[in-house]
């Protein structure tokens, strides 16, 4: 790994997987495909893509997580690479990301009636986390994308919130809130445990940050008493019998007894909702 280059100027760690700004601190962040052409006097760029997470259907389980890669690579000005972004399907597999042919990331796969979507995968760069895998029932929650934080959190064989970053945010069958954003082993290699904290405010990811992926991870709440809670950058809120909570960005939708809810980005459909994952993203920085 060129961590110098991976981790921008003088390659200094951050907490939480958090990255310092790349060459002139100029990005693009791009929702759908689009042609990039590669600015003048650019000849590096760093880039992370997540590929889309999985989908769900009616009495299934959640979907998987997409997949996360990150690196750093020479380019030549004027030269033109697609950043091809993954779209969520419903009840489908979630679609590969790409920027041309330098890096990529797989989505999630759909849950079905018995077995739980798997994450997607990254291929390429500098540093690869898979997308978090949803359990074998009716109702789970779905998985966690891969990021820079860590791989994505795996949910429970049972009703359970989403999926954050794993193995802190795994989470467990029956459990009704949404997998943390912490605990995972991130892109320096460190196995995060910061808090946002007002004692901890130095390294608090939601001061340093400068992407959504630098920190929100939280999963959504599964179905236990009302309406599932929409996940932030730490646990998702609580669930409820009739739908689980959204996804916070990167988690996984909670699962319901009734009816789970969509991913956020990159991340796997809670159990028991006929619909697609979180769509795929891609960050480029020059």
């Amino acid at each position: 790994m060129r961590a110098s280059a991976l981790f921008g100027s003088g390659g200094t760690p951050r907490a939480c997987g958090q990255l310092p700004p790349f060459g002139s601190g100029q990005f693009m962040v791009f929702f759908k495909t689009t042609p990039f052409v590669i600015p003048a006097g650019v000849s590096s760029v760093r880039v992370r893509v997540f590929g889309a997470g999985g989908g769900s259907i009616v009495g299934g389980a959640g979907g998987g997580g997409g997949g996360f890669a990150m690196g750093v690579f020479d380019v030549v000005e004027g030269a033109s690479h697609t950043a091809t972004v993954g779209l969520g399907v419903v009840s489908g597999t979630g679609g590969t990301s790409s920027f041309g042919a330098l890096i990529s990331a797989t989505g999630g796969t759909a849950g079905t009636a018995t077995v739980g979507g798997t994450g997607g995968v990254g291929i390429g760069g500098d540093f690869r986390a898979n997308g978090g895998k949803a359990g074998n029932a009716n109702g789970s929650g779905g998985g966690g994308a891969g990021s820079q934080l860590g791989r994505g959190g795996n949910t429970g064989n049972g009703v359970c919130g989403g999926g954050g970053v794993s193995p802190m945010g795994d989470v467990a069958a029956g459990v009704s809130t949404g997998g943390s954003a912490f605990g995972g082993t991130d892109a320096h290699g460190n196995y995060n445990t910061s808090s946002p904290t007002i004692s901890n405010l130095y390294n608090a990811p939601a001061v340093n940050s400068g992407f959504l992926g630098d920190f929100l991870g939280g999963g959504g709440g599964n179905g236990n008493q009302v309406t599932g809670g929409i996940g932030g950058g730490g646990s998702g809120g609580i669930g409820g019998y009739t739908q689980g909570g959204l996804g916070g960005a990167f988690g996984g939708g909670g699962g319901g007894s009734v009816n789970g809810s969509a991913g956020g980005i990159a991340g796997g459909c809670g159990g028991n909702f006929p619909s697609k994952g979180g769509e795929g993203l891609i960050v480029v920085e020059w």
